[in-house]
């Protein structure tokens, strides 16, 4: 299982062509390691509405809960100190989702 990358393909096909590829990041969900494809998308209702999001899919696209989305307000918020080993666990891709998308220009507000 490949740990983590931006260089490659993603690893499961994904539903939506509005979203950005951003990389692939192995994290730990409750006791299962995964390796998760990470996405930037917005302005679409393809996921959980049309404000800036990071996607994580971790199955094809068929499959029942195979991708979670994340709002950016919400990730640029983020205080690691008030998490538990679990969340912090859990956003570990999506949070690399934020920086990818910060380093390569791709969000919409900056940080005030």
């Amino acid at each position: 299982m490949e740990t983590n990358s931006t260089e490659h393909r993603p690893l499961y096909t994904h539903d939506c062509d509005k979203c950005l590829y951003l990389g692939s990041r192995r994290y730990e969900c409750l006791s299962d390691a995964r390796v998760g494809d990470v996405y930037s998308c917005v302005g679409t209702q393809n996921h959980v509405g049309p404000d800036e999001s990071i996607i994580v899919r971790w199955k094809d696209k068929h499959e029942f809960y195979s991708s979670e989305s994340y709002f950016v307000f919400y990730l640029k918020r983020y205080q690691e100190e008030e998490q538990s080993e679990n969340i912090k666990k859990f956003l570990v891709p999506y949070l690399f989702g934020l920086e990818q998308g910060k380093e390569r220009k791709l969000l919409l507000k900056e940080e005030t």
